[in-house]
């Protein structure tokens, strides 16, 4: 399932199992994964991104980690 996922680009980020996800991290996972690499990013546009700015700032929680990865 999570292959088929990946081949398929087919991700969320369900509140129950990120609830402190943030905003800039989930829109720079939604322009980097997808399919026509001409559309993606370069490395240095992504470093431009808001959430990397602020790395180490925040404490994410693990707890839900193997549920996801289960997915």
């Amino acid at each position: 399932q999570t292959c088929a996922n990946i081949i398929n680009i087919d991700f969320n980020f369900p509140e129950s199992q990120f609830p402190y996800a943030f905003q800039a991290a989930k829109e720079l996972i939604q322009i980097i994964f997808v399919r026509e690499p001409n559309n993606r990013p370069s490395a240095s546009e992504c470093l431009l991104n808001e959430w990397l700015h602020h790395a180490g700032q925040y404490q994410i929680s693990t707890t839900n980690l193997n549920n996801f990865i289960e997915r």
